[in-house]
């Protein structure tokens, strides 16, 4: 969820894309993945999840994929040379991320389980329910910044009167 937010977040961002160029693999660098021998791209320091950039710049092919040998892929994203590198880059961003995805355990694959490490905690029911009300507000922000327009007052749907 959270990398499917990152690239949507880029893509929708009002501002457009940042000045200078992105560099996709820059961001996992930084937070320790590795090369691992006989590979062309970055490994997670775990190992499992990998990102690698086949191909000759503007005809490249960027492949990510989580996996476990011998298991199902867990999840994995292909995107073409046609691909802006700054939406590549925000999915590599969440992927480089340290925080802790927040999920329900028993909504976790046994065999991903299994890889992974699961620290469960009670969060407050008032930091789940307003999650969605506080992304909605960070996006409407970054909107009105963009344009200097204030976004519309929520209400009821409008629609013709019967």
């Amino acid at each position: 969820m959270e990398i499917i937010a990152a690239f949507t977040d880029a893509l929708s961002d009002p501002s457009g894309p940042p000045a200078g160029s992105s560099d996709p693999f820059a961001l996992l660098q930084e937070a320790g993945w590795e090369t691992p021998r006989h590979f062309g791209g970055l490994a997670a320091p775990d190992g499992i999840t990998r990102v690698e950039r086949l191909g000759t710049h503007g005809s490249d092919l960027w492949h990510v994929e989580t996996a476990v040998v011998r298991d199902p892929t867990i999840w994995r994203a292909v995107f073409t040379g046609t691909t802006p590198l700054h939406l590549i880059t925000a999915v590599t961003r969440a992927l480089a991320d340290p925080a802790p995805a927040m999920r329900d355990p028993r909504r976790i694959p046994g065999w991903a389980r299994d890889r992974m490490s699961v620290d469960t905690r009670h969060v407050a029911a008032t930091d789940v329910a307003f999650a969605l009300e506080r992304r909605i507000t960070a996006l409407a922000e970054r909107h009105r910044r963009a344009t200097g327009v204030a976004p519309a007052p929520p209400g009821p749907a409008r629609g013709h009167a019967r």
